[in-house]
């Protein structure tokens, strides 16, 4: 499947799964931060029955107001290879919350802005586009290996 706006995609998936979009984290963290779209489906589509989302193991904890925070600073970063980037525009046109900046030579992420939705990775016909771990990845990583 494909379309221009992703979100919507993930909408309509989550529909033929029988599956509630506010439950999938991209969808939720899209409506909480106001860019979800509403979309409309016309005709029919085909239903995927007896599917269950995986167990989440949850990688944000702590009171609710920190979350935010939690996720900006432990999860991973889409980052730039500026030797294979082609300034082809894909990702910063596909970025759901604009966070990519086309720059002279370069592009530029705005990690404030970025929702970790990682749409910009896999559209990159390049290969110039990857995650990188966070220091507070890292971190967290390091704690949960030690204290589990």
């Amino acid at each position: 499947m494909g379309s221009t706006d992703s979100f919507a995609l993930d909408m309509v998936v989550c529909r033929m799964l029988g599956v509630s979009y506010k439950n999938a984290p991209i969808l939720k963290n899209a409506r909480e931060l106001g860019i979800l779209p509403s979309c409309e489906i016309n005709g029919d589509l085909p239903a995927v029955t007896n599917f269950q989302l995986p167990p989440s193991a949850g990688l944000i904890w702590g009171p609710r107001f920190l979350h935010n925070f939690m996720r900006r600073h432990t999860m991973a970063l889409p980052v730039c290879n500026d030797s294979l980037c082609a300034m082809c525009s894909q990702c910063w046109t596909l970025c759901p919350a604009g966070a990519i900046e086309e720059l002279a030579e370069k592009i530029k992420f705005d990690y404030r802005k970025c929702i970790r939705c990682y749409c910009c990775i896999e559209i990159c016909p390049y290969g110039a586009l990857r995650a990188r771990e966070s220091i507070g990845g890292k971190i967290t990583g390091k704690l949960m290996e030690k204290f589990s």
